[in-house]
């Protein structure tokens, strides 16, 4: 979520957040956010052929990736694991920030602050599994390769 599409820092109910670096996250913060998504049943919203195509697509795809996320009741929770408190670095994150981060976001009261969380929403989801997409095709490749390796002749792998 902190790529040039996304934005950088975020200010809710007055307190500063910066946006975590996605690359940089902790392995406990991919493994709480992943558990996260699975919960609210966000990984089985699937593009649909009702959908369309092009951009009416994309935004039907999107508008009902963040319904079944708000519904989920998880959606402090999930945009609570991409942001840190100002002043914090993403090795900082800890479950315990997490859940103080999205006790804070569950009491924002302002148009302007919901707003924001809806925003923040979709982001969150879209931009993780943008990147698992790529992690997987990556992950899938190298298991191809591994595969492939493996599978030739002794013969053939001692002449390389």
């Amino acid at each position: 979520m902190s790529d040039e599409v996304f934005r950088k820092e975020v200010k809710l109910g007055g307190r500063a957040f910066r946006v975590i670096d996605y690359d940089r996250r902790t392995v406990e913060l991919d493994h709480h956010v992943g558990r996260l998504i699975r919960k609210t049943g966000v990984d089985k919203v699937v593009p649909m052929p009702e959908d369309g195509e092009g951009e009416s697509a994309v935004i039907a795809y999107t508008v009902r990736l963040q319904t079944a996320l708000l519904d989920s009741g998880n959606a402090c929770d999930i945009i609570a694991g991409f942001l840190l408190p100002e002043g914090r670095v993403e090795r900082d994150w800890t479950p315990q920030i997490g859940r103080d981060t999205a006790a804070f976001i569950r009491k924002l009261d302002t148009q302007e602050d919901r707003d924001m969380v809806l925003q923040l929403a979709a982001e969150a989801v879209l931009g993780f599994f943008r990147r698992e997409i790529v992690r997987l095709f990556v992950i899938r490749s190298s298991l191809a390769a591994m595969t492939a390796t493996h599978s030739e002749p002794a013969a053939t792998r001692a002449a390389h």
